[in-house]
């Protein structure tokens, strides 16, 4: 299990047991039974309240909202769906109009129920004055966002409420579990917890006081426990799931999931609190505290503080400045592709411990853990990890600090990977039968494929392939793959390299029907397989242009062996190359790509990789 994985499960774990045990509290007092509670009780849950929904407002709008706009941009592109439409903006809508609709139509069940049935669940706002004692007392005593009336002492009108209450639950969790990096889960299920807490704590005062027997007060809280981490374990099924149209289907979830908590924030939790008129400014400060605490947490990566993995610490000025140099840099940034890299730039060991948390302390620790790792695992007999022994128990540090780098210091990924490069070799003996430098040397100096001399301003390695003239008669398919093997083995001893990883560009302007009926899909799933838990490489991007209309077809066969998140690593652009050459200046591609650079030659390519050097891989 991943490192992310067990915060989310961590969470999930969590939020139920605090909701469980917040729930339970009025359950098993006798004085909730007996006494909505007295005003300071009251003033406390206000204030609380005011606290969560200071909460919700800066995780909505500092951290939900902006994270799935930059998310789904991306997917529609992707997509090629029409960016006329505010699309983003209106799957949000959906997600608010979903639960008010749901929520409404739960209501709408009280409808023909006489004398305190038909007293509405919401107690309405505006209307404190005119209902005399109850209405100013009900609104304050409710305790938690929605205006319940807790002198309406009805079993069925509480089940309305509690079922209420669980639709958008399950939302709240979703936005949990549809996280792909373990700050934001543990700052949104913050938020999620202190919202949870008073939410069921005032759920279970409102049913004690209905006079619900306990095994139905029980009943209730715990399935109402159950909504958040059902949420959570939907987002989590639907981000292993790896499906084919994974990274749009989360996308679209975390829209809902964010018009969830627009609708909790704007119409349930400001709206209640903010139109009493007892100690408003109290509230407002309240308020502005709960904002401020997770306004720090979350823009502290940009601000001068981190908060990483549950712990906060200050960041120096210098880091700062890296962090910020790395969102503006250039191709002369970065070190030459070829040779091993003599001195790491600052700015990519920044990156290096921002994206894979890497230090020197947990390099070292890293490399042991993976040693002990890969005996262990042989040990219990499996054929793979004895063969993983075989090939790296001896191997140097360097070497098992490019797996343990490619799955961002997650020493038991890093071993599954160590197994997939493994297997591949097993797999595809005909790739590396006699795989030396001079024996792909022919094919690279065809062009199939090449490499920039330069770096791209990300720092990553481009890989060019053309399939314009390309002859599988002349070079097959497995000769590509071939070169493909070495090239990759060859560029990794880079450590710029390792970290930064590689981006492959494929120019389709010439792809024929030969072509198409040529290649087979057991070849197409061989490449897909080398492009994933197959070598210890980031492949950060696969850029496609000028494709024909007929290269769906081949496409189509692919997609069922690619995993979601190389699934949403490749674009399409056709004839359409903006978002293309917002990726790539024009001045590094060659003019076959559509740039103003020099040509790319592939005998250059050759003699710069290999030299004279003749050595097996």
């Amino acid at each position: 299990m991943d490192y992310l994985l067990q915060v989310k499960v961590g969470a999930l774990v969590g939020v139920l047991v605090l909701t469980l045990i917040f729930g339970f509290i009025p359950a098993r007092m006798k004085w909730f039974r007996e006494s909505s509670g007295t005003e300071t009780h009251r003033a406390v849950l206000s204030f609380v309240s005011c606290f969560a929904g200071g909460v919700f407002l800066s995780a909505c709008l500092l951290d939900i909202i902006p994270d799935y706009l930059s998310d789904i941009r991306d997917k529609l592109q992707k997509q090629g769906l029409d960016e006329g439409f505010p699309l983003a903006e209106f799957i949000i809508a959906c997600g608010f109009f979903t639960v008010l609709i749901l929520e409404k139509m739960v209501l709408s069940c009280t409808e023909g129920h006489r004398n305190e049935e038909t007293a509405p669940l919401l107690a309405p706002a505006g209307h404190g004055h005119a209902q005399g004692r109850h209405s100013l007392n009900d609104l304050e005593s409710s305790g938690h966002h929605v205006h319940v009336d807790l002198h309406a002492h009805s079993s069925f009108r509480s089940f309305m409420l509690f079922l209420s209450l669980s639709l958008h639950s399950v939302f709240e969790g979703l936005a949990i579990g549809l996280q792909t990096t373990d700050t934001k889960v543990l700052e949104i299920c913050i938020a999620i917890l202190v919202h949870k807490s008073i939410i069921v704590f005032s759920l279970s005062v409102k049913l004690v006081q209905s006079a619900v027997r306990p095994m139905w007060v029980a009943l209730y809280v715990t399935v109402f426990a159950v909504m958040s981490p059902l949420g959570i374990g939907v987002g989590i099924s639907v981000i292993e799931a790896q499906l084919e149209s994974g990274a749009f289907i989360q996308a679209v979830l975390e829209g809902l999931a964010a018009g969830t908590f627009v609708y909790i924030t704007f119409l349930e939790i400001l709206p209640h609190e903010l139109n009493s008129p007892e100690r408003p400014l109290l509230k407002v400060l309240f308020l502005l505290c709960g904002f401020s605490v997770m306004a720090a947490t979350g823009g502290s990566q940009h601000h001068g503080c981190c908060f990483l993995t549950g712990t906060f610490r200050m960041v120096s000025e210098e880091e700062q400045a890296l962090r910020a140099k790395l969102e503006h840099l250039s191709v002369n940034d970065h070190g030459p592709v070829y040779g091993p890299c003599k001195k790491l730039p600052d700015h990519t060991k920044q990156k290096a411990k921002d994206e894979l948390n890497e230090t020197e302390d947990k390099k070292v620790s890293s490399i042991k853990e993976l040693r002990a790792t890969i005996k262990e695992k042989a040990s219990e007999g499996d054929d793979l990890a004895k063969a993983v022994q075989e090939k790296f128990e001896n191997k140097p540090d360097s070497l098992l600090l490019r797996f343990i780098r490619a799955r961002k210091f997650d020493v038991t990924r890093a071993h599954e990977l160590m197994k997939g490069y493994v297997r591949f070799r097993r797999d595809y003996p005909e790739l590396f039968e006699n795989l030396t430098p001079e024996a792909v040397r022919s094919t690279i100096e065809a062009g199939y494929p090449r490499i920039l001399s330069t770096r791209d301003k990300y720092g990553r390695v481009v890989l060019l392939f053309n399939i314009d003239n390309w002859d599988l008669e002349e070079v097959t398919f497995d000769e590509t793959l071939r070169a493909y093997c070495v090239i990759l083995e060859k560029l990794l001893e880079n450590e710029e390299t390792q970290i930064n990883g590689f981006v492959l560009i494929e120019n389709f302007k010439g792809f024929t029907m030969q072509h198409a009926s040529g290649i087979k899909h057991t070849e197409l799933k061989k490449m897909v397989d080398m492009l994933q838990d197959s070598f210890p490489a980031r492949f950060k991007a696969v850029h496609v242009i000028h494709q024909p209309w007929y290269f769906t077809t081949t496409y189509n066969v692919v997609k069922p062996f690619m995993k979601s998140k190389l699934l949403e690593r490749v674009f399409v652009h056709g004839d359409e190359l903006d978002g293309y050459f917002r990726d790539f200046g024009a001045e590094i591609l060659p003019p076959d790509f559509n740039g103003t650079g020099p040509n790319c030659d592939g005998k250059e390519t050759a003699i710069k990789l290999f030299g004279s050097e003749d050595t097996a891989l």
